[in-house]
């Protein structure tokens, strides 16, 4: 205690020949020291006011710089400028000594809430970039927050206890089995955590987009923290973990900015050659007349037993609710009336005598 005393008075007495043999130096680093400090606190105000401006209106990179410079804690500028004076005011070894480590565990903190900010910012942004795919993932922000906050100023503060002159090797050892231990428990949350996260950020899939999964298909009612659910097209709610559903192959049918059709029509051999050589041009026709289809072919594709066949392709473009079931229903239409009006016959199967028909009734 006597030396700790002693030391204390020793630095009082450097402090204070100090302040009298060098007061235009400490003059000077004062006045970087506050304009540093201004500058922060300006740097800060910005940045309040861009958090406070609406979502919409702001890049990623504006939200984000906006919540690393509110987040720059007063202590944090104080520590500085009290170490920016000692620095450049030409203060005692032992006074630079004591600055420096100060601002060295300050900046350490001071950086775990910035990289904080800057995570925890791009995640909330990324949420409410597409409130389809916020809406089941708003409430996870809070947790990832926790579990981010967690780790990095842990990291923080064992980088002031080395900085301290602490062997912190069998702590990290300590904290390792701890965590490896924990990972094992909770290892189906994080992972489907990890797979909610991968949905926000590479977005395969949005709320009321309708999609096919494994033997279903249905559209995303929300994505949550560890499942998701889909409403399956015969009424159902299907909730899938989060991680599982991405392990498998998923259709994005409302993605789709076209569609192919494919038809195949069989037609009698007593219809007329010349009239089936115009079946192209016709179908092409009929298909061109139809908003938002695009010909491919029409084709005698084969000489079947009993009728020949004719390929129809075209594809469906910008569909939107039952765009595809209604385009397929146009031509469909417009070709039988084509072809009836052309005096094209289909094949048709035989129906079975009336004798048998009876019988069979």
């Amino acid at each position: 205690m006597d030396k700790l005393n002693h030391r204390f008075d020793l630095l009082l007495d450097e402090a204070a020949v100090w302040l009298t043999r060098n007061s235009l130096d400490i003059l000077f680093a004062l006045v970087f020291a506050a304009i540093v400090a201004a500058v922060l606190i300006g740097l800060r105000m910005l940045g309040t006011r861009l958090c406070r401006a609406p979502a919409g209106s702001l890049s990623t990179m504006r939200i984000l710089l906006g919540r690393l410079f509110s987040a720059t804690r007063n202590w944090f500028i104080l520590i500085l400028a009290i170490d920016l004076v000692a620095q450049f005011g030409n203060a005692p070894p032992m006074v630079r000594d004591v600055a420096r480590f100060a601002i060295t565990i300050a900046a350490t903190f001071q950086g775990a809430i910035w990289l904080r900010e800057v995570i925890v910012g791009w995640i909330t942004h990324r949420a409410a970039e597409d409130e389809a795919v916020g809406g089941g993932l708003s409430s996870a922000i809070g947790i990832i927050q926790l579990l981010v906050s967690v780790t990095l100023f842990a990291v923080a503060g064992l980088f002031v206890l080395d900085n301290l002159g602490i062997n912190v090797s069998t702590l990290i050892a300590g904290l390792g089995i701890g965590g490896i231990a924990i990972g094992l428990a909770a290892q189906g949350i994080f992972k489907d955590l990890f797979a909610a996260l991968s949905i926000l950020f590479d977005r395969p899939f949005r709320r009321g987009q309708s999609v096919a999964y494994s033997t279903f298909s249905g559209t995303i009612e929300e994505i949550g923290l560890k499942t998701t659910r889909i409403r399956a097209a015969s009424g159902e709610l299907l909730v899938v973990s989060n991680a599982r559903l991405l392990d498998q192959d998923i259709r994005n049918m409302s993605e789709m900015s076209w569609q192919r059709v494919l038809f195949t029509m069989h037609l009698i051999y007593r219809n007329d050659l010349n009239v089936l050589a115009t079946v192209p041009q016709e179908l092409q026709r009929i298909v061109e007349a139809q908003p938002g289809c695009r010909f491919i072919h029409g084709l005698i594709t084969n000489l079947g037993d009993p009728a020949i066949e004719v390929e129809l392709a075209f594809y469906v473009d910008k569909l939107k609710n039952d765009g595809l079931a209604r385009a397929r229903h146009a031509v469909a239409l417009a070709v039988l009336q084509r072809f009836d009006a052309l005096g094209i016959e289909f094949n048709f199967p035989v129906p079975p005598p009336k004798e048998k028909r009876a019988a069979a009734g």
